[in-house]
Parts: structure tokens; sequence; C-alpha cells
């Protein structure tokens, strides 16, 4: 009869702890998740920051360009085309 008990209390600790690392396993799942959608977030953020950037130089750039060549002038017509 002892050893019964012991082992039911023995039972009953093991499923507790199975139950506490589940629940510890799955918020670090949805932690992780939650953190990987923060970091590609700011990551985008930051790249589309750096590239309005860029975009802005190269606008600057293309109103003060005056094409003196043929091939200037090519040059401005492809880059006003993808613009």
């Amino acid at each position: 009869q002892a050893e019964r008990e012991r082992l039911a209390r023995e039972l009953e600790s093991e499923k507790d702890s199975f139950v506490r690392l589940s629940a510890d396993f799955e918020n670090f799942r949805r932690r992780s998740a939650s953190e990987i959608f923060e970091s590609t977030e700011k990551a985008s953020v930051k790249i589309t920051k750096e590239f309005l950037t860029v975009l802005d130089s190269f606008e600057r750039a293309a109103s003060g360009v005056s094409p003196e060549t043929e091939r200037e002038e090519k040059i401005n017509n492809a880059y006003q085309s993808i613009n």
C-alpha cells in the first residue's frame, strides 16, 4: 500500500513537471515568433528608410542634370523611364 501511494505521488509530480514544461515551451515558441516578427518589421523599416534616402539623393541629382551629349540624354531618359 505504501509503495502504491509513493508511486502515485511520484506520478503526480512527473505529470505536473510535464505540464509546466509544456507550458514553458509554448511560451517560448510564442515569444520567439513574436521576436522574429518584430525583428523583421524593424529591419524592413530600416531598409526602407535607407532606400528612401538613396532615392531622394537620386531625385535631387536628376533634377540638377542637364544632358549635354546624346549619351547623357539616353542615360537621363533611361532613369526617367524607371522613375
